[in-house]
């Protein structure tokens, strides 16, 4: 998905979880991909990101303002957040996402998926 010179960062406060991905990139010989606990992730500049996904995850963090902020200073302008999270109610992310990020909605597909775009004016 990103290439040769795409670079990933897989972000998870479970070390069996950074192993996991840690052993699959090796196995597979992919070494654009870097597993770093949430503490970490000040390695990531500001402004770099063009994609990031975070899946079934949101309902357990318990600073879930201050992750969104964090995941919208790190993406590009036009960088695009996927977003999913059954647990909590479609108007509770909503609320989350637009109140504490600088994205705006862009597609909802299904039940309780977000489709987020930056402000900056990326169109999908």
């Amino acid at each position: 998905m990103v290439g040769n010179q795409g670079q990933v960062y897989a972000v998870d406060n479970h070390p069996l979880a950074l192993k996991y991905v840690k052993n699959a990139a090796e196995r597979k010989n992919q070494k654009n991909i870097v597993t770093i606990y949430p503490e970490g992730v000040g390695i990531i500049l500001e402004g770099s990101i063009d994609v990031a996904v975070l899946y079934d995850t949101l309902h357990d963090i318990k600073g879930k303002a201050g992750v969104l902020k964090t995941i919208s200073k790190l993406l590009k302008k036009g960088g695009l957040l996927s977003f999913k999270d059954h647990h909590l109610g479609a108007g509770k992310i909503e609320l989350l996402l637009l109140n504490n990020t600088s994205l705006v909605l862009g597609k909802r597909k299904k039940k309780r998926f977000l489709l987020l775009r930056s402000k900056s004016g990326f169109s999908l």
